[in-house]
């Protein structure tokens, strides 16, 4: 298990569970024996949450422990320090949100003036206006989601999320990746829970629909542009910090408002601070966004000002070496040698560890070990002393 999915041993996985002192009044049965026919007796599992389900609506993903942000770090003290320090480094390099009202299908997004490092985008498909056939919600065609030029405002490495509902979506948003120059390397999961609306009718697919069990998640795509190295790359990305599933509640039919969680995943994960929300509404705006919609109030948006804040500023947020300490990364296959750029520093900072605060890739290479799992060795400008040495730290 890990953060949000904490095992029960009594009760099933991932499940408050347990039939003991304080256990959940929903949680599994012990296994009840049966004859099986043949004079020896069996075991049938019993799964109360599907059979709860049934009786009372209830999805069973409400019952996950720890699914809240607020929580899910509480047993993990080295995640929950790192979220923290990502949180206050996010927000100290925002920029005010700025926001546009624009009709998608006629406007030309090579008028916002600039480039983006991370582009989310949430297409109203027809799925969203089959959930409910009695309003009549306006949708877009395939083709004319195809016809948006993201790839012209896209920079090169830059990210792109892009939410595909559960149905067609599914194999069409590959395709709109591939069609902008991404290519995918995530799928996100959000496992949607139903807690505020316990017991509410659920839905009946409409005739035709492929539909064969009750739907409750959706996905978002995550894609690439360009080549981004984990190993190198630490000013433009931080690994390992988020998982690709996120539990929230589930908004109601006409409704197709996202968990705010996926904003704190893309922070987390992309250092890029000019950051494009296509079809957004005026709950989307947010600080250190550029959100662009038909269905925004009013608009607060200048090219020339926005690009400005990025010409003589960090495009990217800075990543400071320790948060490498508190994330558990993956070893790499071989360790690579940095840009000629940074060759001086990775010199710099072997003969004077506090001399210059660098990304962990420097260090692996100047330092002579791979700092893998929970390795704590801190190196900063602002620290007071140095008790370094490579080979007896090798």
């Amino acid at each position: 298990g890990g953060p949000g999915f904490a095992p029960h041993h009594r009760g099933g996985r991932y499940f408050r569970g347990g039939r003991g002192r304080g256990a959940h009044p929903f949680a599994p049965r012990p296994h009840m024996p049966f004859d099986a026919g043949d004079g020896q007796r069996q075991v049938a599992p019993k799964n109360d949450y599907s059979q709860h389900f049934v009786d009372t609506r209830q999805y069973p993903q409400n019952f996950i422990r720890d699914a809240d942000l607020d929580e899910r770090f509480e047993e993990y003290p080295k995640l929950k320090e790192l979220i923290e320090l990502k949180d206050k480094q996010t927000a100290d390099y925002r920029s005010p949100p700025m926001y546009l009202k624009a009709d998608l299908k006629n406007f030309d997004l090579t008028q916002l003036g600039t480039k983006f490092d991370v582009i989310l985008i949430d297409p109203p498909w027809q799925e969203y206006s089959r959930r409910v056939p009695g309003l009549d919600l306006p949708f877009w065609t395939f083709d004319e989601i195809k016809s948006l030029r993201v790839d012209l405002v896209s920079d090169n490495p830059s990210f792109i999320w892009l939410w595909c509902g559960s149905e067609e979506g599914l194999e069409q948003g590959r395709l709109l990746l591939r069609h902008w120059g991404f290519r995918r390397c995530e799928d996100i999961c959000w496992i949607k829970t139903n807690k505020s609306q316990a017991g509410h009718a659920v839905a009946v697919p409409e005739t035709g629909s492929k539909q064969i069990l009750h739907r409750t998640k959706e996905h978002c795509l995550m894609g690439i542009k360009g080549t981004v190295r984990r190993s190198t790359d630490g000013h433009i990305i931080h690994a390992n910090v988020d998982t690709d599933v996120i539990i929230g509640e589930e908004q109601p039919p006409e409704s197709a408002r996202k968990p705010e969680e996926l904003y704190h995943l893309i922070e987390h994960f992309a250092m890029g601070r000019r950051r494009l929300e296509l079809f957004g509404t005026d709950h989307n705006i947010r600080q250190g966004w550029l959100t662009v919609g038909s269905d925004i109030s009013t608009s607060v948006f200048d090219a020339d000002r926005y690009r400005r804040r990025f010409t003589h500023t960090r495009t990217h947020t800075h990543a400071h070496v320790y948060w490498h300490t508190l994330t558990l990364t993956h070893p790499t296959t071989r360790t690579q040698m940095c840009s000629d750029t940074c060759t001086h520093t990775c010199a710099d900072t072997h003969s004077h560890v506090h001399a210059h605060p660098h990304l962990l890739s420097c260090a692996r290479t100047c330092f002579g070990v791979r700092l893998t799992g929970w390795s704590r060795l801190t190196v900063g400008s602002d620290i007071s002393t140095s008790v370094f040495d490579a080979d007896r730290y090798r």
